[in-house]
């Protein structure tokens, strides 16, 4: 369990790099892609660390509010768990989930690199780096902590 958990952190955070990487290079489909895996990595490396059972699919979104459920309220960060980290990654990961498949496909014979423009990988890369760093801290806390 741990050791699947970590190497999905890893590739969260392998993506997470990759996607900046993109970003600074024009290369707007392939960044929102990264963005997806990035959160769709940590998001089931979370779903392992509280033992939840998930659907091997790319959109794991609706898994959060068990997580929620799984989160004890006498622990000290069940206040900032619940209420301000998970709830926006509901939003962020459904919107991902959605576009996803645009960015690798395109649209009915648009290609990908005339959907996707700067404004929009950078707005994504916004919801991204604005709530990612805090949703880290909380995956490597579980995964270093000692276990009772």
């Amino acid at each position: 369990m741990y050791e699947e958990a970590k190497n999905l952190f890893d590739a969260a955070e392998s993506s997470y790099s990759e996607a900046k990487s993109l970003l600074e290079r024009e290369k707007y489909p392939e960044c929102v892609d990264k963005f997806h895996d990035t959160l769709e990595f940590a998001i089931k490396s979370l779903l392992i660390l509280y033992n939840i059972s998930y659907k091997k699919d790319h959109d794991v979104g609706g898994y959060l509010p068990l997580i929620i459920e799984k989160l004890k309220p006498d622990d000290p960060n069940f206040e900032l768990y619940s209420k301000i980290v998970l709830p926006p990654f509901v939003a962020i990961h459904s919107a991902l989930a959605k576009i996803r498949n645009f960015s690798r496909y395109g649209y009915k014979g648009i290609p990908a690199k005339n959907i996707f423009n700067d404004g929009i990988a950078k707005a994504i890369s916004i919801m991204i780096e604005s709530n990612y760093p805090i949703l880290k801290i909380w995956i490597i806390d579980l995964l270093y902590k000692p276990q009772k």
